[in-house]
Order: C-alpha cells, then structure tokens, then sequence
C-alpha cells in the first residue's frame, strides 16, 4: 500500500527537489551579482576620483604654462653679435684709414671694437705692402 502513495509522489517530490535547487543556485547568483555591482561601483568612484585629480593637474600645468609664456613675451630678444666679416665695415674702415682718420676714431664712429679695427688696418697695411722676397704678401718666412 505503500507503493500506492509513493510512486505516484514521486516526479512530484523530484520536481519540488529541481526546483528548490534552482531556487537556490538563483539567489547565490543573485547575490554574487549584487557584490559584483557594489565592487564595480567602488571601482568606478576610484577612477573618478583619479579622474578629477589628472584634469585638475593639466588645468595647474595650463596656467604654469600660460604664466611662462606671458614671461617670454616681456623678454627683450638679445641684440644680434656684430659680424667681424661685414664686408661694409671693412671697405668703410679702409677709407677712413685712408683719409688719415685714427683706430679709435673709426671704431666709436662705426660703433665697431678697437681691437677689430686695428687688425683691419693691419691686415691692409700687410696687403699693401707688395709682395716679399719669398713670393708671400707682406708676411714674414717661418722660421
């Protein structure tokens, strides 16, 4: 007689097992889910966080930036180093030499250095005075 009742409640009570199972192998997974968001979540305020502080560093480097160049803007450019090879100078230093003016009047009149002058000069009086006897110009042999 038992048999009677149990067979026939058998598939019943197999599917009432089924599904509790699933019932609970659902909530674990829902509950898994949950943390998953909760981790995310905290992960993800984290990254704002990194976020802001990177965006307010490149707004500092922006005005860091911005107050260098107004600073470069207010920079006189140096003046520009007077070429000792200016070919004008040269001619004009030669014709004031030739019409009797003095190495220190030439140079505060061409604004050049004395120095400088006085090797032009130099060199010209050199190249004026012909050839030596060794076929150079003007220049002493090696000894």
């Amino acid at each position: 007689m038992l048999e009677h009742f149990v067979l026939p409640l058998g598939p019943y009570l197999l599917t009432t097992a089924f599904f509790l199972l699933w019932t609970l192998i659902f909530l674990s997974l829902k509950k898994e889910i949950c943390r998953l968001r909760q981790r995310l979540h905290r992960h993800s305020e984290s990254l704002e966080l990194a976020h802001q502080e990177l965006l307010q560093q490149i707004e500092e480097m922006r005005g860091g930036l911005r107050d260098v160049e107004e600073r470069s803007e207010q920079l006189v450019p140096p003046q520009p180093t007077k070429s000792g090879l200016n070919l004008n100078k040269r001619g004009q230093v030669i014709r004031m030499y030739r019409r009797g003016d003095g190495p220190d009047h030439i140079a505060t009149l061409l604004d050049l250095p004395k120095n400088e002058v006085d090797l032009l000069i130099k060199v010209y009086k050199l190249a004026m005075s012909g050839p030596a006897p060794n076929g150079t110009i003007g220049f002493p042999p090696n000894q």
